[in-house]
């Protein structure tokens, strides 16, 4: 005979979602700041993807599971004892989302003047295409002096 599989805690579920959430703002906090640092450096650059997929990739399950957990208590009322958990969840969320607001102007603005750098190239291309067209040689001139 074995034990039904105990349903979780609601309480639980909410400390849990909030440690999540806590620790997903925490990562964001800590990329925003290695961006600053890579943005002051010259010779690093901010919009390493590397930089950016490592990133993403750190957070996902933290986010994917904030995420499943909220869906679960959005399903049910709170209780008092559960609204304090709640209100500083909020406020996690909130500050998340200024953030990641901050990275996706800077990832746009710097994508964006990538491609205008890229747009730029491309128009020069019909330039290079000519100067390619040309012998590979000058002509040699003979110069006749008689000095």
């Amino acid at each position: 005979m074995t034990a039904a599989p105990m349903a979780p805690n609601k309480k639980d579920l909410w400390a849990e979602t909030l440690d999540a959430c806590q620790k997903c703002l925490d990562l964001d906090r800590r990329f925003a700041a290695q961006l600053e640092r890579q943005i002051a450096g010259a010779e690093l650059d901010p919009l390493d993807p590397a930089l950016w997929e490592n990133f993403i990739e750190a957070r996902r399950d933290l986010f994917d599971f904030t995420a499943m957990n909220l869906k679960l208590l959005a399903q049910g009322r709170s209780s008092p004892a559960e609204s304090l958990i709640r209100e500083r969840l909020l406020d996690s969320l909130s500050e998340m989302a200024a953030i990641e607001e901050q990275l996706a102007d800077f990832l746009a603005k710097g994508l964006g003047d990538l491609k205008e750098a890229i747009d730029d190239l491309a128009n020069g291309q019909a330039l290079f295409a000519g100067y390619a067209a040309l012998d590979a040689k000058p002509c040699a001139i003979r110069l006749d002096s008689q000095a």
